[in-house]
């Protein structure tokens, strides 16, 4: 049977070139079949029982190896029609990627690897290497991402590959200067994390695991967590610094007032928010204890009455309603049930964590009648 990179040698020999393979982590294998112009109009993609040849925006042809020898003579059609109707400069997507991985493998020695995204036609090609880089290649430009800056670079023909050039290799050199900054703040997460919990279990009597999620990448670091039973406190970087955060829940940060107990911070209007540099560590168990009092969507009993004391979605402040029970509809989105004077009402929302939801907050809004 006919291997895919056979086909690949076929198809390139046919064009009067070679075939280049791009380096991946597993399937699908991809290689280019290069013809002597060096403008790459195809890609082949090997997923071992299948294999899938695209002609840039003109042809897509999947078949198991051996079926595809046969359609060999097609797609070198639709690849010398590519290349008659478009300028001699033109690159395609593929041709990019070839291009500028030669121009990284160069200037950023190391392992750099291809991924693909889309569905019968790649919507673009990811390129990773060393220390968390990583490149996106997309049809007409190659966008390079570091720290809170997007570079655009315009990569249509070859003249742009290497005007564009020394901007490229500034881009990528700036998102390892931003990886070596989050691997020395995830070294000082690490150093703080098991000494801040050893303390606030003692402050709490109270029992702490320590945990991290999450890695070090060019866009940020490992956050870490510890747990006091159902709570707990979040390092984690946020806005150029390591932040804590404690209370009763865990959200979307905005606008917290720095080491303050009211907000709305990152744990919710009740909760506290501080860089790790201003913490607190008193306020830090004031707001566990304030947290571990308080009314949770996990504490909610079924058949037990509460009144509500903030509006919030379906649920008006003044009245007693009955909690029904959550309805779980699928791995993420469910409803909260509950029942008024007899009538049903429904929160429905993304159940997965209380950090997502309106009644993540759940002692802002209701209180056991009985």
């Amino acid at each position: 049977m006919a291997s895919a990179r056979e086909v690949a040698a076929s198809i390139a020999h046919a064009l009067g070139g070679e075939v280049k393979e791009l380096q991946t982590r597993g399937w699908p294998a991809l290689f280019v079949a290069l013809p002597p112009t060096g403008r790459t109009p195809l890609v082949i993609l090997d997923y071992g029982h299948h294999v899938r040849v695209v002609v840039s925006r003109t042809l897509t042809v999947g078949e198991s190896p051996d079926k595809l020898a046969a359609r060999v003579p097609e797609i070198i059609a639709a690849a010398n029609k590519w290349m008659k109707d478009r300028d001699p400069q033109t690159l395609s997507m593929f041709g990019v990627a070839l291009a500028v991985t030669a121009i990284l493998e160069e200037e950023f020695p190391g392992r750099w690897v291809a991924s693909i995204a889309g569905g019968e036609e790649p919507a673009d090609v990811s390129l990773s290497g060393p220390s968390s880089t990583s490149v996106r290649v997309f049809p007409g430009k190659v966008i390079v991402t570091a720290a809170d800056k997007v570079h655009d670079l315009l990569m249509i023909k070859r003249e742009n590959v290497v005007d564009n050039r020394a901007r490229l290799v500034e881009a990528v050199r700036a998102q390892i200067a931003c990886y070596e900054h989050h691997a020395v703040t995830n070294a000082r997460l690490h150093a703080v994390a098991q000494p801040l919990a050893n303390r606030l279990a003692a402050a709490l009597k109270l029992p702490a695991k320590v945990s991290f999620q999450g890695e070090v990448t060019h866009q940020g670091c490992e956050q870490a967590s510890i747990a006091f039973g159902a709570h707990r406190v979040v390092i984690a970087y946020r806005d150029g610094d390591l932040r804590v955060h404690a209370g009763p829940r865990v959200g979307s940060p905005a606008n917290p007032a720095p080491g303050s107990l009211c907000g709305p911070g990152l744990t919710g209007s009740t909760g506290y928010d501080a860089t790790l540099e201003a913490m607190d560590e008193a306020l830090v168990v004031e707001a566990l204890r304030f947290a571990h009092r308080s009314l949770t969507i996990n504490g909610l009993t079924p058949r037990a009455r509460y009144r509500v004391l903030e509006s919030v979605g379906p649920l008006v402040k003044g009245t007693v309603v009955t909690f029904v029970g959550l309805n779980d509809i699928d791995n993420h989105y469910g409803e909260l049930d509950f029942e008024l004077d007899g009538k049903p009402i429904s929160i429905g929302g993304d159940y997965s964590s209380p950090d997502h939801t309106m009644l993540g907050e759940t002692h802002r809004y209701l209180a056991a009648v009985d």
